[in-house]
């Protein structure tokens, strides 16, 4: 896909095949983008192979710079995955890492490599930020919808496809619109389902570079 559209008229969510489209965010009224791209083949295949069942989730804050190791590290440790596959995932990460630190002109991300068994965050919402990153690499993706206002749960909604980018303006950075854009972490609890997501976020000052405890 080349070209950048409004997911749904009138809404604020965009979608793009265009990495410097993501951009877009910054423009009045645009409250999401999706970055719809191209995953090559075998690293889906093996992603949708690999075993995380007993992976614990990991967080961590750094320079966009050093996010590359830190994930390399932690998929080192989890192990399974196909040297090519591993190596496309860490870079991979690392490029939206940069690219969000650009978006937001943020020395430092808030990075969280997580395994997703439950439903822990099944209810739709807007985050207390000022915008986040979320990919789901393996399971289904982050589901969406429009509300009247943030309070209200919508009786339907879309899902993001599996490996496509989506970055959201949370409450810190929101405006009004006619169209309050929410979202959630799809239901697979009971479901026998374990999602992979990255989310990325900017660093608050108070916390130090390196791993965190959860």
């Amino acid at each position: 896909m080349q070209l950048t559209r409004h997911i749904a008229p009138a809404t604020p969510l965009l979608e793009t095949g265009v990495r410097e489209q993501i951009f877009l965010l910054r423009n009045d009224g645009v409250e999401g983008v999706i970055w719809n791209r191209d995953i090559p083949s075998q690293v889906t295949h093996a992603l949708r192979q690999w075993d995380i069942e007993h992976a614990q989730p990991v967080r961590f804050c750094s320079k966009p710079s050093d996010v590359e190791s830190h994930v390399r590290n932690i998929l080192d440790d989890w192990r399974g995955l196909t040297t090519n596959a591993r190596n496309w995932l860490v870079s991979d990460i690392s490029d939206l890492a940069f690219t969000m630190a650009e978006l937001l002109e943020a020395s430092r991300l808030l990075v969280r490599v997580e395994p997703v068994r439950d439903d822990a965050c099944r209810r739709f919402h807007k985050d207390v930020v000022k915008a986040r990153l979320i990919c789901t690499y393996k399971g289904p993706g982050t589901e969406y919808a429009f509300v009247r206002h943030d309070r209200e749960q919508p009786t339907h909604s879309n899902r993001i496809a599996t490996g496509m980018p989506v970055i959201l303006r949370g409450k810190v950075w929101s405006q009004s619109s006619d169209h309050v854009l929410l979202h959630r972490s799809p239901p697979v609890e009971g479901d026998g389902i374990t999602r992979f997501l990255v989310v990325m976020n900017e660093a608050h000052d108070t916390l130090p570079n390196g791993m965190i405890k959860l």
